[in-house]
């Protein structure tokens, strides 16, 4: 299907989720080299907050088929990324599963996967939990009809308080293709709730989609889809976008 590539395509658009303060500017992109990247197709979904840690899309060779997830590490953020180990059977299909993020505390993993049995059609939003840093991951979830649809949701992230989820999805309501929505939640504890479209200024009849904040919720960055629609303005086919706020309580500037 035309989407499905093009979901895989833009894979490649998935940024550094830890972006510590909004008032920066970005260095010229450095490769990382062989040890991370093959010939298969990678791409980079989050770097762990003490950056040692970094998950991964890749097509490699040593997978279960499709678009797995993938970790490497480091001993310290001087040091060059070791050898990437595959997630495994419990997290990885035969399907696609990609865009990973992990909470802050490191407990809770949310990832994108296809047509994954017990899902609702097409990409859905999963989650998969542990007790400590240091146990496997459990049994994905999929996180139900309060975030998911029957069309495609995906590219979650997750604030550093683990209350707000914000995704990108083709689901009704929206204004054109995709859109990015966010799903809020009490506590850790309480169960997302109905998802909120981020408007007219930051969605368009364009596609909007793989959403990530600043730590402080300063700065929202995103990509459009491979295939488009294109938003006016951009420097031709995909192009990466931030909108800026205020505040937290602010509504988003134009991006």
């Amino acid at each position: 299907m035309k989407k499905t590539i093009s979901l895989t395509l833009v894979l490649a658009l998935c940024l550094v989720a830890k972006v510590t303060k909004a008032d920066f500017t970005f260095g010229e992109p450095v490769n990382l080299g062989p040890t991370v990247n093959s010939s298969s197709g990678d791409a980079l979904d989050f770097i762990s907050y003490d950056g040692l840690k970094m998950y991964f899309d890749s097509r490699r060779s040593g997978g279960y088929g499709n678009w797995d997830i993938w970790l490497s590490t480091r001993g310290a953020t001087d040091d060059d990324w070791d050898d990437p180990v595959n997630l495994g059977p419990t997290i990885n299909t035969s399907q696609a599963e990609t865009c990973a993020y992990i909470s802050a505390d490191g407990l809770e993993l949310y990832f994108s996967s296809y047509n994954r049995p017990g899902g609702y059609g097409n990409y859905d939003i999963w989650v998969s939990r542990r007790e400590t840093i240091d146990d496997d991951w459990g049994e994905p979830e999929n996180l139900g009809l309060s975030v998911n649809s029957s069309k495609i949701d995906g590219g979650p992230f997750l604030t550093a308080d683990g209350l707000e989820l914000y995704f990108y999805s083709q689901r009704s309501g929206g204004y054109g293709s995709d859109d990015i929505w966010v799903s809020r939640r009490a506590t850790k504890d309480d169960p997302w709730g109905e998802p909120e479209n981020l408007g007219p200024i930051v969605n368009s009849s364009a596609s909007e989609s793989l959403p990530f904040l600043s730590y402080d919720g300063l700065l929202l960055l995103f990509s459009e889809d491979y295939y488009g629609p294109f938003r006016s303005g951009g420097l031709g086919n995909v192009d990466m976008w931030m909108s800026r706020r205020m505040s937290i309580s602010d509504p988003w500037g134009t991006p």
